[in-house]
């Protein structure tokens, strides 16, 4: 139980009681905040994205499951996803299914990113000026 509370205060620095991706993977924080930015502008949410990428010819939901090959439909188009697919792809797949579920993506509906990205930006400016 020590070690554990150890490697949560490595890296829990602030002692928020939280922790953030952004500060132990930079990347995949880029690529999910990038694909929650598009989903968001594109769609309102990352579960309406992707029910929308999850539809076959006829417009309806083909299958509730969204293959790597669904989701590169993002990145088509003129307003269309800059994230990494395959990168973004393997980090949603944590049950390495080869696909995803609306489970799978769902909590980014409530990753309030535009308070995130603000925090940074204020903690960023406070250590500035000290």
């Amino acid at each position: 139980r020590s070690s554990m509370s150890a490697v949560w205060r490595a890296m829990d620095k602030e002692c928020t009681g939280y922790i953030e991706l952004r500060d132990w993977d930079l990347k995949s924080h880029e690529h999910l905040a990038e694909f929650k930015t598009w989903a968001d502008r594109t769609y309102g949410s990352a579960t309406a994205a992707f029910r929308a990428l999850d539809t076959g010819a006829s417009g309806q939901t083909s299958n509730c499951k969204l293959s790597r090959k669904e989701l590169e439909r993002c990145t088509k188009g003129e307003d269309s996803c800059k994230a990494e697919i395959e990168f973004l792809f393997d980090g949603l797949d944590v049950n390495q299914i080869d696909y995803l579920y609306e489970a799978d993506v769902k909590f980014l509906d409530g990753w309030d990113l535009a308070w995130e990205e603000w925090q940074a930006e204020a903690e960023k400016k406070w250590s500035e000026q000290g």
